[in-house]
């Protein structure tokens, strides 16, 4: 989990009630963005670490994540946004890792850096990050058919 900066400013675990490997199917394949809401449209440069995905929120505003990472053995995904970054932060890094809990459940780690909070505290940074991670962990659900 580590990234290019500090210790991880935001932890978020979640338990889903399917296998790791269904989830990972859905979050280990950085062209899957089923799980993202409001997601107009979207586009994708290259293949493997430094994959750029743009998702458009409307029609021409794209934010931009660049796939830092992947290890499918240990079910590890990095990735940063270089490119009109949604969250309250500069240099954000963030590591997703999922662990099997049992045949049918795992859980969810998703961790992230940052160098400095934008027009905000840390605290309240931290809070916005967390919030987010929260509102997208029902598509996550979806999506994984948990």
């Amino acid at each position: 989990m580590a990234g290019p900066h500090d210790e991880a400013k935001v932890h978020v675990t979640h338990d889903f009630t399917v296998s790791a490997d269904t989830l990972w199917k859905v979050l280990g394949d950085f062209s899957d963005l089923s799980w993202v809401p409001a997601v107009h449209h979207h586009e994708f440069e290259g293949e493997g670490p430094g994959m750029l995905r743009h998702m458009y929120l409307d029609e021409t505003t794209a934010i931009v994540e660049k796939l830092e990472a992947l290890d499918d053995e240990n079910r590890t995904i990095s990735y940063s946004i270089p490119v009109n970054n949604p969250l309250p932060v500069d240099d954000y890094f963030a590591t997703m890792t999922i662990h099997e809990t049992g045949a049918d459940s795992c859980r969810l780690e998703w961790s992230c850096t940052w160098s400095a909070p934008r027009d905000m505290t840390e605290e309240e940074a931290v809070e916005s990050v967390t919030a987010f991670y929260g509102s997208l962990l029902p598509g996550i659900e979806e999506a994984a058919g948990a």
